[in-house]
């Protein structure tokens, strides 16, 4: 996501833009007796309350934040390089020796190095797949395997030399979180709406928006949340209908990258494809 982005503003653009109607700002105060987040007056004349929230994983996302605040680069290495991390990482903790471990890789010839736990634990080299048992020659070869654990240990996955680096300024080192990706199912969306729309807070709003003729629910879900975000892809038909409480009568579900789908008391599941803020 974008550095700037604002969850409410551009859910507000979302939901006015699909509804036909105009969208006010109404939780500018903050505060114990906070309100909803935005009112929606639609082209029939129906005014909605809508309530904003964010499905997401706070320490992947801090971790992605730190990675995006830092540069690592060094005049030594001749190459940029890419650093595949475990998810559990802590930045902080490898910005201690991640320049130099590549500088180290760099220098022994190598361009590319997968860690795993089988190259540390005695597994016979014969017993492993081949592209693993190149690796873990390589390891043995360069004398690596006792610093190559440590960088495991402490998250280091995988390098990857990328393109060849500025003699002036040296080879830049990019980290990178695991992609979002992996098995998933579409009642993730139902799961999602369920939770989120049975947290006190957002109960708590929307119950005082009583003059309303309807109250919504608008749940961001990033790329931090892999099995939801995923779930976007297999679109809603057939999909249950999610138990909420009698104060939200529907809960609008939008990625991070602008796929969105409904769920309504009376219209059930829709699915709205791509949006753009």
């Amino acid at each position: 996501m974008r550095s700037t982005w604002d969850a409410e503003d551009d859910a507000r653009m979302i939901v006015a833009a699909i509804l036909i109607g105009r969208a006010t700002p109404t939780d500018l105060r903050g505060g114990s007796d906070q309100l909803h987040d935005f009112d929606v007056e639609c082209f029939d004349g129906k005014r909605l309350a809508v309530e904003v929230t964010r499905c997401t994983n706070p320490s992947t996302r801090q971790a992605q934040a730190e990675i995006d605040t830092r540069e690592w680069r060094s005049p030594a290495l001749t190459h940029s390089w890419y650093v595949g991390l475990a998810p559990s990482v802590r930045v902080r903790s490898v910005t201690e020796w991640l320049v130099d471990a590549v500088v180290l890789i760099e220098h022994c010839g190598l361009e590319k190095l997968r860690l795993r736990p089988c190259f540390f634990d005695g597994t016979a080299i014969y017993r492993m797949q081949l592209d693993d048992r190149q690796h873990a020659v390589q390891l043995r070869s360069h004398g690596l395997q006792d610093v190559a654990r440590r960088w495991y240990d402490q998250g280091a996955r995988r390098f990857v030399q990328l393109r060849p680096a500025d003699p002036a300024v040296g080879g830049e080192v990019s980290l990178e979180l695991p992609p979002s990706a992996g098995w998933t199912d579409p009642s993730e969306l139902v799961d999602v709406a369920e939770e989120y729309a049975s947290k006190p807070d957002s109960i708590s709003k929307l119950e005082k928006a009583i003059a309303h003729a309807e109250r919504h629910l608008f749940v961001w879900i990033d790329d931090t949340m892999p099995e939801p975000f995923g779930a976007f892809n297999f679109g809603v038909r057939g999909l249950p209908d999610p138990h909420l409480p009698a104060s939200i009568d529907a809960v609008w579900l939008a990625s991070t990258v602008n796929q969105v789908v409904r769920w309504h008391r009376q219209e059930g599941w829709r699915d709205f494809g791509l949006w753009r803020a």
